[in-house]
């Protein structure tokens, strides 16, 4: 099994790559994120362009370093690892807890950086669901339309 590493300061995750692919597919699927290879700058950036702020006058009403968000933006710089950091950062957004663009922001942050969201690792019940839900979005015999309905049949649970 191949693995992608990514090194960031201070810190080196790896993921197989297969797990990475599905877990993007899987959020791309449940019709969250535009399918690019910067799922989570463009989010970032889509977000905040609709506030209706230039990326300067955002970083000044939130006291953030426009470099560090520009770096973001264009999927230059990676997701911080921060739990806080991205809580911050959701917040600058005015994104709310416990909304579904507040765990999209997440999830897309932890697939982005080759990781299950942390929450999800956090329950076990799920954790061992994970095989299931990664084998059945990998799978070849899943017509797109069952794929769709996974994600319809996830979303309305």
């Amino acid at each position: 099994m191949t693995a992608i590493t990514m090194i960031r300061p201070n810190d080196i995750f790896t993921c197989p790559v297969d797990i990475q692919c599905s877990v993007v597919y899987f959020i791309q699927r449940m019709g969250k994120v535009m399918a690019t290879n910067t799922i989570f700058s463009d989010y970032v950036k889509n977000i905040r362009q609709k506030s209706g702020c230039t990326l300067r006058q955002f970083c000044q009403n939130h006291g953030l370093d426009p470099g560090n968000i520009s770096r973001i933006e264009r999927g230059i710089a990676p997701p911080p690892a921060s739990r806080e950091l991205l809580g911050k950062y959701a917040r600058c957004l005015s994104l709310k807890p416990g909304t579904d663009d507040w765990y999209t922001f997440f999830d897309l942050a932890a697939a982005s950086s080759g990781r299950v969201p942390a929450d999800v690792m956090n329950d076990e019940q799920l954790v061992k669901k994970l095989p299931l839900v990664f084998r059945t979005l990998r799978d070849n015999r899943a017509s797109e339309g069952k794929l769709d309905e996974l994600a319809e049949l996830i979303r309305n649970s």
